[in-house]
């Protein structure tokens, strides 16, 4: 047995398969699995490239396995990856740690994965479902069974494309409890290879050969026709999404970052006013004067009553709150209300202002007032910024809404103000990598991330301006989606109802032809069965024969289809009829395209020659004339030969003694007498000698049928005995036999064979009841190769020189004169 047998397509895509199984799982323990990361938290995580090592060595084993042990690691690998898949499933319904997770593998994981390196919901069912099929691929002992791994194989291959087109379109984006979109890219790949294989892998098999899923051809042929248009369509709504979601998303971006732009001008703007009012105060002359007066006279209660009128006036103008304070921190003047309990503060840039919130934006400055070069106190000043607090949310085309907020660093953590429609601030740990964190730093861009919610969003970040803080608009990008999924889902139900439709007008017009063709195909297998004949079609790019299910029928087994290698047919016939089939064959191919008819010997599984006539011819061919595909009929053609065999047998010989009868003997004298005429003259003497047994007549007419066919036998044994056996005997008469001897050295050789003849016929038949011996005239004429003498006048010198003898004496012999 081969080391390596022949590739299948199934052993070819496992080897694929386990080279991206080994691929993932290398990687993630070198720790480098960015290589294989599509989205944070979507990496194939090593479980998954175990299972998938293992289902590809079951499909790509059959290289260097046994057929036996090859189903059997195939049970084995489908029970290992099924109940791995099984305990992974059960982990995400119960929250058991069932599942092998190896978390310390999985570095680059989403930081929002609870479960780090866990298999994903969809990748364990695909994993179960493609183990089940390998362990019931190789158990199919009823129709059920064959259907199951038939639509067990269709899941795996339908949830691999789902997997691989939900990444191609991002529909992880457009759903939110999109399941497949923790599946990584390269599993989705690897399972749409898998099913491919176990789908090639089982049309192989016996059981897949001799059942069929859909008996009526007609549904037959409109299923798969709706099929053809289904797939037609769906790829038409998948192209138009893929074409229309990436506009989508970049006028997103395009509408984010205006946007964004327009609202950190707007609120850089509004600071930049609101601080020079502030300053402006603290700067004014007036104030500083009284300050000074209250200073230097603290019971100048002239001086206190016009600067708390002036703070009373500066609430006209803006401000919220108004303090004017000495050195001391003492407060000489205070008007309005000031935050309560605000969240905490954010620096803006400005070491003398705060960013509050107090149920909205509160600008907060704490400005010295100077008096030449020394402060003689300070101004506490809060001004709101409802413009700002109440700037409308963010809204996109089509009524998608976002949010906005204003962000900046607390030490360790990240502390929001929002604008819009959300009133409540909110903090989180400072990361980085988030986009707050990155227009901190004075960066500006859009991203697609999964925010706190663990929900997927686009935002836009930009730094408003010198200030230290970063300005964030996003939006959920499920909403972004909701208008496309809108019409989606009516195109789909357009679509569905056309399918439909499509279906059943193609049903209405093929049944009545299906119907036809199922007749016409009926009576052509009852012809074809009984004519015992198979239809065989040969494959001339590949050399693959298929054979009908009549095939095995013609060499003596049960009817099933099959398919081999023309050499292996080849090997099938008889030695002596191979090359006549070479040349018939390539002369059908050849340019001329001549017939191919031949008839040649089959060795038959029990070792017996079986007679075939074989017929065909090309029914398809290249551009350059070449023969691509070769029909034909084989038809048993055992009895006809056998027939034909008795028929040459009756026309040759005698019925009674098997010998040769005249035809054959004239034929074997005129055959005899051309080679004398070619042999040297030491060798071309021969002769013919005409015996007559006149008992046998009367034996024959007096004795039972069966008698005298043996006492026939007997006469025939004792002539033969008498001569060599490269001599003719042949019975020519009731009582007449003629021998042809060839190579005489001399006439005396043929005259000792005529006295031996006499001598051993009259010897007694002993076991029969009729006369004993018989009488024996014998007449001989030669021939010398010279002479010019035609066999019937051979023939009939012998017979005068019989008769001759015969009125002679009997038992006697004569030669016939030259």
């Amino acid at each position: 047995m081969p080391l390596l047998r022949r590739p299948s397509a199934s052993s070819l895509i496992g080897c694929v398969v386990l080279v991206l199984a080994a691929m993932a799982a290398g990687s993630l323990l070198r720790g480098d699995d960015r290589v294989l990361q599509g989205d944070p938290g979507t990496a194939m995580v090593f479980s998954t490239a175990l299972c998938l090592g293992l289902v590809a060595l079951a499909l790509a084993g059959e290289w260097v396995l046994s057929a036996p042990a090859h189903r059997q690691f195939q049970q084995f690998a489908g029970s290992i990856v099924a109940l791995i898949g099984a305990l992974v499933l059960l982990g995400h319904l119960t929250g058991l740690p069932l599942s092998i997770d190896w978390a310390s593998l999985q570095r680059s994981s989403a930081v929002d994965d609870p479960h780090p390196g866990r298999m994903s919901i969809p990748s364990a069912v695909v994993l179960v479902v493609a183990g089940t099929a390998l362990v019931l691929m190789n158990r199919v002992n009823a129709l059920w069974r064959g259907l199951a791994v038939q639509a067990l194989t269709t899941l795996v291959v339908a949830l691999g494309v789902i997997g691989v087109v939900g990444w191609m379109l991002r529909l992880h984006l457009v759903y939110e409890d999109y399941l497949f979109g923790r599946m990584s890219l390269l599993a989705a790949l690897s399972f749409v290879l898998v099913g491919t294989a176990l789908w090639a892998d089982w049309r192989r098999r016996d059981w897949y050969r001799s059942r069929m899923l859909i008996a009526d051809a007609g549904l037959r042929i409109s299923l798969g026709a709706g099929a053809l248009l289904a797939s037609m369509l769906t790829v038409a709504v998948v192209a138009g999404f893929g074409i229309i979601a990436p506009e989508l998303h970049a006028s997103a971006r395009g509408h984010l970052l205006e946007s964004l732009e327009r609202r950190v001008d707007r609120f850089r703007a509004s600071l930049e006013l609101r601080s020079a009012q502030a300053r402006t105060v603290a700067a004014s002359p007036a104030h500083v004067t009284l300050l000074r007066n209250l200073k230097a006279q603290p019971k100048d209660e002239k001086s206190a009553v016009q600067l708390r009128a002036a703070a009373e006036s500066l609430l006209l103008h803006g401000f919220s709150g108004i303090a004017f304070r000495d050195a001391a921190g003492r407060t000489w003047a205070e008007a309005g209300r000031f935050a309560a309990g605000p969240e905490p503060e954010l620096a803006p840039g400005d070491r003398h202002a705060s960013l509050l919130w107090d149920d909205g934006f509160v600008l907060q400055f704490r400005l010295p007032l100077m008096h030449g070069d020394a402060a003689i106190g300070s101004l506490l000043a809060e001004q709101p910024m409802r413009s700002l607090t109440a700037a409308p949310e963010y809204t996109y085309d089509f009524a998608a809404k976002g949010t906005v907020a204003v962000c900046g660093r607390h030490e360790n953590a990240l502390q929001c103000y929002p604008q819009g429609a959300q009133s409540e601030a909110f903090g989180m740990t400072y990361s980085a990598t988030l986009p707050v964190a990155r227009a901190i730093r004075g960066e500006t861009g859009v991203t697609l991330l999964r925010d706190a919610r663990d929900v997927n969003v686009i935002a836009a970040f930009a730094p408003i301006g010198s200030l230290d803080l970063g300005l964030v608009v996003q939006m959920e990008t499920a909403e972004l989606h909701a208008p496309l999924r809108r019409q989606m889902y009516l195109v789909i139900a357009l679509l569905g109802g056309v399918v439909l439709l499509g279906t059943l007008l193609l049903r209405w017009r093929i049944a009545p032809l299906a119907r036809r063709l199922y007749l016409h195909e009926q009576r052509l297998k009852l012809a074809l069965d009984s004519s015992k004949s198979a239809v065989w079609d040969l494959d001339l790019k590949t050399g693959q024969v298929d054979l009908s299910e009549q095939w095995p029928v013609l060499l003596g087994g049960k009817p099933q289809p099959s398919s081999t290698p023309l050499e292996d047919l080849y090997r099938l016939l008889h030695p002596d009829d191979v090359a006549a089939v070479r040349r018939r064959l390539r002369g059908a191919l050849g340019r001329d395209a001549l017939p191919y008819e031949v008839e040649h010997r089959v060795r038959a599984p029990g070792g017996d020659w079986i007679w075939i006539h074989s017929a065909g011819m090309v029914v398809e061919r290249d551009r350059r004339g070449k023969a691509l595909r070769m029909i034909g009929v084989n038809t048993n053609i055992a009895r006809r030969k056998q027939a034909q065999s008795f028929i040459e047998r009756r026309a040759s010989r005698d019925e009674a003694t098997g010998l040769p009868n005249r035809a054959v003997f004239t034929d074997r004298l005129q055959t005899a007498m051309a080679r004398s005429r070619r042999a040297p003259p030491d060798r071309s003497l021969m002769a013919v000698l005409f015996v007559s047994i006149e008992a046998v007549k009367g034996i024959d007419e007096s004795m039972s049928r069966d008698a005298a066919r043996a006492l026939l036998k007997e006469v025939t044994q004792r002539l033969q005995s008498c001569v060599r056996a490269t001599d003719t005997i042949a019975r020519i008469g009731v009582d007449e036999f003629a021998i042809i001897l060839e190579e005489l050295g001399l006439t005396q050789q043929a005259s000792g064979i005529a006295d031996k003849l006499i001598s051993e016929l009259q010897l007694e038949f002993a076991d029969h009841r009729a006369a004993a011996t018989a009488t024996t005239n014998i007449g001989i004429s030669f021939y010398d190769g010279v002479i010019k003498v035609t066999a019937e006048a051979m023939v009939a010198k012998a017979q005068t020189a019989m008769h001759e003898a015969r009125n002679d004496s009997p038992n006697s012999y004569r030669i016939a004169a030259w």
